[in-house]
């Protein structure tokens, strides 16, 4: 099964590696831009889940905001069967959600609103 991952910090490290393990195609993941951290601003951090992708050589995604023609594309690209979220950082739009021939998986840590 084809999987694109979303997920940004830390927490979303462990479903992304356990998909890995149990051999999962993870075709691409989706994360958030790296950002700059520190005092002066001048050090640039990627997150967790992109140094894990690019650990185990999948293609990384990191647009500014989940949608639009170009990132649309290049999702689509990817033919996932299914998306995994997990920790994400973005209110996914329709088309995106609507994508994956199977669906969209959100995990999410707390509870949300009914």
């Amino acid at each position: 099964m084809r999987v694109l991952f979303w997920g940004t910090p830390e927490f979303a490290t462990a479903p992304l590696r356990a998909l890995i393990g149990e051999g999962f195609d993870v075709v691409g993941v989706v994360t958030q831009p790296d950002k700059s951290v520190g005092r002066s601003r001048s050090t640039v951090q990627a997150s967790p889940v992109k140094l894990v992708a690019i650990a185990e050589g999948i293609p990384v995604l990191q647009p500014e905001k989940p949608r639009g023609d170009e990132f649309m594309a290049a999702m689509a690209a990817l033919a996932p069967d299914v998306s995994v979220v997990v920790a994400y950082g973005h209110i996914l739009p329709r088309a995106v959600i609507d994508l994956p021939r199977l669906g969209t998986l959100n995990i999410h840590a707390s509870l949300l609103p009914a």
